[in-house]
């Protein structure tokens, strides 16, 4: 999986991907840069500034994914830094960390996303609504798309490994 998002190179050979495709590798490792929680969520985006209608977008795919209240208020906020929230012991928990994470990863919009165990992180109830907009991801051809323009975007892939964490009922 690495070899196709070119965060691992082959040893011997090449791995040919055509340069029309946008691919994003979506790593275990849950990171963040030091900035308002806007630009962490369309970091990579290639967007220097985010429009109103992206930002709409942004929290639709936020609602999607059944974001607790108390972090979509922080999203809602804008202006919130993560060190702010780290800070006023409003903490983000793994699963949180997960949902930003994933929620970055919708807004990139790759035509194909690579992604191992994406709800590992999370906590059993958010499983799967993050099952549900990855079925959307490849279905609608990105997520909180204009379904006028579907015909016109790229199919949408994934490829990758699933686990689902059960609770102990």
């Amino acid at each position: 999986l690495q070899l196709l998002s070119y965060v691992q190179f082959p040893d011997a050979g090449e791995v040919f991907v055509p340069p029309h495709l946008r691919i994003l590798h979506v790593s275990s490792e849950v990171y963040f840069i030091e900035e308002e929680i806007k630009d962490n969520l369309f970091f990579g985006s290639g967007q220097e500034k985010v429009s109103d209608a992206q930002w709409q977008r942004a929290l639709r795919i936020c609602q999607r994914l059944a974001f607790p209240a108390r972090l979509m208020n922080f999203v809602r906020s804008e202006g919130g830094t993560l060190e702010y929230m780290m800070n006023n012991a409003a903490v983000l928990s793994r699963s949180d960390r997960a949902l930003l994470h994933m929620t970055r990863a919708f807004i990139y919009n790759p035509e194909v996303l690579v992604i191992h165990n994406p709800t590992l992180l999370l906590d059993a109830q958010l499983q799967q609504p993050l099952l549900d907009a990855l079925r959307a991801f490849v279905d609608e051809r990105g997520l909180e798309m204009p379904a006028a323009s579907r015909h016109k975007r790229r199919p949408r892939t994934i490829i990758g490994a699933l686990e689902m964490i059960r609770g102990n009922d």
